[in-house]
């Protein structure tokens, strides 16, 4: 700052370590990893990036193949949830999405309540989910109109001046297809769904309802891991 004459940052914070499957990240552990070589997709760029986002900055990040193909479930989610908006706000439709505007402002204020107690993005993300959540329901029973939708998509371009998620990934022009690599876990929507529900039933300490919703994802054959960082994924029993 001295030299420049300019403000260097507003906050300066230590975040916590990377480690890999639980172990500590280092070339001496053979297992090392860089973003060049791990992120082949603008899928998995964008996927990795919401996934370090979502995690509790403090806390160590533990990576995975599983987390990051649940990362990118979530964000193929989200993605088709923001195209059928837009199909919506660019067509128009009969219905008038009554609701949305209070559902949108419920969900930046969570949003933001959950940024200022000390920057905990998975309680922030949770409120985005739990807004998608409600406006897939009324895109599925046709309840959504132009001005819903509009204002749905605006919501999220809000939002995402904080996660970051939505952007051109340098050097790949050319989405995905279909998830990379033999072996990838696919989990259907509905699941995913409700490990976003039981990330905000936790941060709400419903405790009864989290405990619910593991009971049901692994009666679908399914296992909840909890990962430090506040962050969750589903691996198959």
């Amino acid at each position: 700052e001295a030299y420049c004459g300019c403000e260097m940052c507003k906050f300066w914070v230590h975040n916590g370590f990377v480690n890999i499957n639980n172990e500590k990240m280092s070339k001496s552990l053979g297992n090392f990893l860089t973003v060049r070589d791990l992120l082949k997709t603008p899928l998995q760029a964008r996927a990795f990036r919401y996934f370090v986002v979502s995690s509790q900055y403090r806390q160590a990040l533990n990576f995975s193949p599983e987390a990051l193909a649940g990362a990118s479930k979530t964000l193929k989610r989200l993605d088709k949830w923001r195209d059928r908006l837009t199909a919506i706000a660019n067509d128009g439709g009969d219905a008038d999405g009554e609701g949305v505007s209070s559902l949108a402002s419920k969900c930046v204020s969570d949003f933001e309540a959950g940024m200022k107690d000390d920057m905990n993005t998975p309680r922030a993300c949770a409120s985005l989910f739990t807004f998608v959540k409600a406006t897939e329901k009324m895109l599925n029973n046709d309840k959504m109109g132009k001005e819903g939708a509009e204002a749905a998509l605006e919501t999220l371009a809000k939002l995402d001046r904080v996660l970051g998620v939505y952007y051109e990934v340098p050097g790949m022009e050319e989405e995905a297809k279909s998830e990379e690599g033999a072996g990838s876990v696919v989990i259907p929507d509905d699941l995913a769904a409700l490990l976003e529900e039981r990330l905000q039933a936790k941060s709400d300490k419903d405790w009864g309802r989290a405990d619910e919703i593991r009971a049901e994802v692994e009666a679908r054959g399914f296992v909840i891991k909890d990962v430090k960082g506040g962050a969750s994924e589903l691996i198959p029993k």
